[in-house]
């Protein structure tokens, strides 16, 4: 049985090989590849808990590592699904808190927003769908050589009364994936589906990236230096008369 402890709280290790204690912590992970130091690892014979080996090892966690999504919780019919669920919300809650003041006041709004993952609320994205994601590469300064990418994406909100504007300003890298799926005799087709999930954090380049996953097994990331986040409600039409 391997542990490691965190912040005085022990939790699993995952399945990894030991290295020595001056060498990164190396293990695979669904995408790929990250690495990561721990402070201690506590190696525990299952049987008669005895400790067997210890290492003090650098405490910094990568900066690519995930934590809510998908690849970072058990199958959803586990038995250990809520737990590890409730675990993995609480680091990332701590993740956001530790990263706080370095985000820029825009980005920070978006990431820290008590609505931002509250599914009640109209403003958050969750179960929102997609309208359009434009691209744009706009001249930065007199040079029209150089320039500068910006991603926006407009959605329509989880309760059809308003519209989600997320402006992603000097695009560095990004990845909008959308697996291939067959779609059955008079199956409709519901596009991109439901935004499920997304995530903020730094890159290994200390740079933004918001991760975000479909329930159509859509998967994007995009990392830039700033997010800009727009709520536009809908006006109904007695609204309009008026």
């Amino acid at each position: 049985m391997r542990r490691f402890l965190e912040a005085g709280e022990e939790r699993r290790l995952p399945d990894a090989d030991i290295e020595p204690a001056d060498s990164t912590w190396r293990f695979k992970r669904g995408r790929n590849s990250l690495d990561s130091w721990l402070e201690i690892i506590t190696i525990v014979d299952s049987l008669s808990g005895v400790m067997r080996q210890r290492w003090s090892i650098l405490a910094l966690r990568g900066n690519d590592m995930a934590f809510i999504l998908s690849n970072d919780l058990p199958d959803i019919e586990s038995n250990i699904y809520d737990k590890r669920y409730q675990e993995q919300w609480k680091l990332y809650r701590h993740h956001l808190q530790s990263i706080e003041n370095k985000l820029r006041p825009s980005t920070r709004e978006f990431a820290l927003a008590d609505w931002h993952y509250d599914p009640s609320d109209p403003r958050c994205p969750h179960d929102a769908w997609l309208e359009s994601v434009v691209l744009q590469e706009l001249p930065s300064g007199d040079n029209l050589q150089d320039r500068k990418r910006e991603i926006v994406i407009r959605l329509l909100g989880a309760y059809h009364d308003g519209h989600i504007e997320l402006a992603y300003h000097d695009v560095l890298s990004y990845t909008l994936d959308q697996p291939y799926r067959k779609l059955k005799v008079n199956m409709i087709d519901r596009g991109h589906g439901d935004w499920v999930v997304d995530e903020v954090r730094f890159s290994d380049h200390g740079k933004i990236i918001n991760e975000i996953e479909w329930d159509k097994g859509g998967h994007w990331i995009i990392e830039c230096n700033d997010i800009h986040y727009f709520w536009i409600p809908l006006v109904k039409q007695d609204e309009e008369k008026t």
